[in-house]
């Protein structure tokens, strides 16, 4: 490479939407494995708990999969980061369902 040209890099946003999702999907299948029933699971206080963050990191993966998709048709990022910040915003819709679910039966369960 000369000296006037630079290596365009992914940026952070699609590096922190891709492994939220991943982070999300990972506590939702270890949980889940773990605990066969998952009334059970949830009537625990660690079971809500768990269900909340999970909950809130898939809301993180795709608000930051938006912005770095925006920030690349803007031209303000490389475009590198597309398959990270696509397949974050996926993952966090998908964990989003599930956990919403999960929060239903739980609210549910306690009537």
């Amino acid at each position: 490479m000369s000296k006037g040209t630079t290596r365009k890099k992914r940026g952070k946003l699609p590096n922190a939407a891709f492994s939220m999702g991943v982070l999300g999907l990972i506590l939702l299948i270890v949980y889940n494995v773990l605990w066969s029933q998952v009334y059970i699971f949830l009537e625990s206080t660690a079971g809500t708990i768990q269900i909340a963050v999970v909950f809130c990191l898939s809301i993180a993966s795709i608000i930051c999969g938006s912005i770095g998709l925006n920030r690349i048709k803007k031209g303000l990022s490389s475009r590198k980061g597309r398959f990270f910040d696509t397949i974050g915003i996926i993952l966090g819709i998908a964990i989003l369902l599930y956990s919403s679910t999960l929060i239903i039966i739980t609210i549910l369960s306690l009537v």
